[in-house]
């Protein structure tokens, strides 16, 4: 890693670049080991990452994303599943990242009047071959594909969305169900 800061307390900027490989999550879902590349720029009015990409031998996630004092933004979101595009979109939702992470609740840190602008399109997946790439094992099946389009303020969103999803299994379940609005 390399870290280049400058400033006093309450107004330093800098930029930080970090790079592992072979990493672990310590958590309850089980997630193969990953390499991951993050750049960030920082001040104490925002935070951006020029580079986010994490990635394992079938997966491989990337996105530029902004964390400010009232809001997260997420660019170029990109998720390619064996090398197909399985996720793009953009997002902008006016949480308060920060204050999230330091314990407040969901509801504390939202801008109720706030604008949100989503934008996602997962095409067809096959969950199975998701379900591997991502957790190392099969444990979701059948096939999924959305569109989601959601703006204006947190307290009167509009939007629509599109679904469709085909013999789906979830963990625990022995019979498949399907969806098709």
């Amino acid at each position: 890693g390399e870290w280049n800061g400058r400033g006093k307390t309450g107004a330093n900027l800098g930029t930080v670049k970090l790079r592992g490989e072979k990493l672990r999550l310590a958590s309850k879902i089980e997630v193969p080991s990953f390499l991951a590349e993050i750049e960030a720029e920082y001040s104490p009015a925002q935070t951006f990452f020029r580079q986010m990409h994490f990635a394992n031998a079938h997966a491989s996630l990337n996105a530029f994303a902004t964390l400010a004092p009232n809001y997260m933004q997420l660019q170029g979101l990109a998720f390619d599943l064996n090398s197909k595009p399985i996720l793009r979109g953009n997002i902008f939702v006016p949480i308060a990242v920060g204050q999230l992470l330091g314990g407040a609740s969901l509801a504390d840190v939202t801008d109720p009047e706030g604008k949100a602008d989503i934008d996602l399109n997962i095409e067809q997946t096959d969950l199975r071959e998701f379900s591997e790439a991502v957790f190392g094992h099969e444990e979701i099946f059948g096939k999924l594909a959305a569109r989601v389009s959601l703006f204006g303020s947190i307290n009167a969103l509009q939007g629509w969305s599109d679904w469709h999803g085909r013999d789906i299994i979830l963990p625990g379940d022995s019979a498949g169900f399907a969806f098709d609005p």
